[in-house]
């Protein structure tokens, strides 16, 4: 079980994950950060379950994606994520109903301006109908958010 965790106070908010990777084999390391930070457009992010896919992590996906992006809110940069995210998985990788991928950002509305908001990505793959499926998820007002994998 991995855990990611996202505090959002008035004016701040804080993002943080354990840091356990499972080899194929089962063995389980200590060291893998999924936390991260994206400078442009700024905000903090934390991710669960697939670790990464088509050799590359996570993190490195989602700073291609956002690179040089034009984005204007939080709400628009998830959702550009989400869907080349769900283009870019391949369903061949992605058979094992297990291998979902859970995803926070946390930023400010509009990156410069606004109060901070927390926005998340799950992604859940279907063996049976041979898809991705996706969920969105914000918390608009400060309180405490647990999304998990189990």
């Amino acid at each position: 079980m991995s855990l990611i965790v996202a505090l959002l106070g008035k004016k701040c908010g804080v993002v943080a994950s354990d840091s356990i990777k499972v080899s194929p084999e089962g063995i389980a390391s200590f060291d893998f950060n999924k936390t991260f930070s994206i400078e442009k457009p700024q905000m903090i992010c934390a991710h669960v379950g697939l670790l990464d896919f088509m050799g590359i992590k996570i993190e490195a996906h989602l700073l291609e994606i956002t690179f040089e992006s034009r984005f204007k809110n939080l709400r628009e940069t998830i959702n550009r994520v989400r869907s080349e995210l769900i283009k870019k998985l391949n369903s061949s990788e992605i058979v094992f109903e297990e291998r979902k991928v859970e995803l926070l950002m946390l930023s400010r509305k509009n990156f410069s301006s606004g109060r901070y908001e927390i926005r998340a990505i799950n992604l859940k793959p279907n063996p049976e109908k041979k898809i991705i499926g996706s969920s969105l998820f914000q918390v608009g007002k400060p309180k405490f958010s647990f999304p998990a994998i189990r």
